[in-house]
């Protein structure tokens, strides 16, 4: 078969189709529908997925609980402020306990936020650490004091919660309990938390005592 006679045939066979144009039309259209369907229902779950993940990040999101840290909304500011900073925490401790002498090397480096002061008292060792980390919290004194100790808090008339417990110190190395003492910590409405601790059973040393230090004007302005 030579070229024109192809072309004749293709001409010829051209010639007998006849395209059913409404079909065409009636499946183009439901082509179409088909695809818009499609397209709606991936938005609609796309839709679902973001409420979802909205959803699981509220669930997720920290809470307003004990810990929990400053509020979302921005910190609160605090009625005082800290008016004695290392290495002034020992001496002002000292001054507290008529006859205390300061430890020697207490102006080591201190934790961010915590302040520690160490005086000698009555042959005892008897220390003072104000920790502001908290500052700005949005749990309350007493609801971080009975984390802490439970129902053993109590509250005094400027709104802070006093927690007296006691404590066992341990040899690092042997794992051998030593010396014990008498503990007071003290959550301020403003968020610091005071600790006073102080051997168990030097003379005049007690709960009383201890209580009286944390709670003391001096460490605020």
């Amino acid at each position: 078969m030579n070229e024109q006679q192809l072309t004749m045939l293709v001409e010829r066979t051209g010639d007998t189709l006849a395209p059913d144009v409404r079909m065409l039309v009636a499946g183009g259209v439901a082509r179409g529908r088909a695809r818009r369907r499609r397209r709606a229902i991936g938005s609609t779950l796309g839709g679902v997925a973001v409420v979802g993940a909205v959803a699981l990040a509220g669930i997720l999101l920290p809470g307003d609980g004990p810990g929990s840290g400053p509020d979302p909304a921005g910190p609160v500011a605090p009625t005082r402020h800290v008016a004695v900073f290392p290495p002034g925490t020992s001496a002002v401790l000292a001054s507290l306990l008529p006859g205390a002498r300061v430890v020697e090397g207490d102006d080591a480096s201190y934790q961010y936020q915590v302040q520690r002061g160490e005086v000698r008292w009555r042959g005892a060792s008897v220390t003072l650490t104000i920790d502001a980390r908290g500052v700005g919290s949005s749990t309350t004194a007493r609801e971080r004091c009975q984390a802490y100790l439970g129902d053993g808090c109590t509250e005094t008339p400027d709104g802070a919660w006093v927690a007296e417990n006691s404590t066992v110190e341990v040899d690092s190395r042997t794992g051998e309990e030593g010396r014990s003492f008498d503990a007071v910590r003290v959550y301020d409405p403003d968020g610091y938390v005071i600790d006073a601790a102080g051997e168990r059973g030097t003379p005049g040393m007690g709960s009383a005592l201890l209580r009286r230090i944390a709670l003391d004007d001096v460490w605020f302005d």
